[in-house]
């Protein structure tokens, strides 16, 4: 059963390029430009991680959060950040993300909560 990874970044440029390279490793990728293409996601998707960008209004992390506990799901969430982690932005989260950042540091943070620490993501 491959992965499924929902990532949810307002950036255009920033969702196609998480987009390419999880999908080129092999993971089921969906992106999301806000909580509405989120939910609409959710309705049909279960992911085990989700990538969060903190450049979304704290209303529609708040939306996503409820979203996931109403259907059950509980995958891993991280948080993307382009500054100090925000904890109260996403309460809750498994992991914080400093963007820009590393295929090499994005790979080994999935890889952590997919248990595949010696996994090696290919790049390019």
């Amino acid at each position: 059963m491959q992965t499924v990874i929902l990532i949810v970044e307002s950036e255009p440029a920033m969702r196609v390029g998480l987009r390419d390279n999880l999908e080129f490793n092999g993971y089921d990728v969906h992106v999301a430009a806000d909580a509405t293409q989120a939910r609409e996601i959710l309705r049909r998707h279960t992911p085990t991680i989700v990538l969060l960008s903190n450049a979304l209004p704290v209303s529609q992390a708040a939306l996503i959060s409820r979203l996931l506990k109403k259907n059950n799901q509980r995958p891993s969430v991280i948080v993307m950040e382009s500054q100090e982690p925000n904890y109260s932005f996403f309460p809750g989260a498994d992991d914080y993300l400093n963007i820009p950042c590393s295929i090499t540091e994005l790979a080994s943070r999935v890889n952590k909560y997919l248990g595949l620490q010696k996994h090696t993501l290919c790049i390019g």
